[in-house]
């Protein structure tokens, strides 16, 4: 969206807001304020607040149905949340019950191969999946 002064905009309305009200102040003075407002809203404007309006109600949609998902995980399908920070700290955690594993099963020499697939396993547990 195109720079707007927001502030400006909303102090040039309420100068020139006159609706259910009569005016207070003298007629050319109120229709300068009139005409200052509308320069400040050009149709390019309007529209530009109506897309950024628009935009920001798609938003808050998402952030409910988000948020309502979040407080009742039965009702979403695992896959739908995106976590992964969340993703890569069980990883870890998972890589790291597996390295001990794998130290434990090297203690007997006759499990050193199978130590060492753990030890593969554990790092593809590291690795984020393409």
């Amino acid at each position: 969206m195109s720079q707007v002064d927001k502030q400006a905009l909303r102090e040039a309305a309420v100068a020139a807001k006159t609706t259910g009200e009569a005016p207070v102040m003298p007629f050319d003075q109120w229709l300068d304020k009139l005409i200052d407002f509308s320069k400040r809203l050009p149709p390019e404007t309007v529209i530009a607040l109506l897309d950024e309006n628009e935009a920001l109600e798609k938003r808050v949609v998402e952030l409910t149905s988000e948020n309502a998902d979040l407080k009742h995980p039965g009702t979403y399908l695992p896959s739908k949340i995106d976590t992964p920070a969340t993703d890569a700290f069980i990883n870890e955690m998972r890589a790291k019950g597996v390295e001990s594993c794998a130290a434990w099963l090297q203690g007997g020499c006759k499990y050193s191969r199978m130590a060492e697939m753990l030890r593969e396993f554990a790092q593809n547990l590291r690795e984020p999946k393409a």
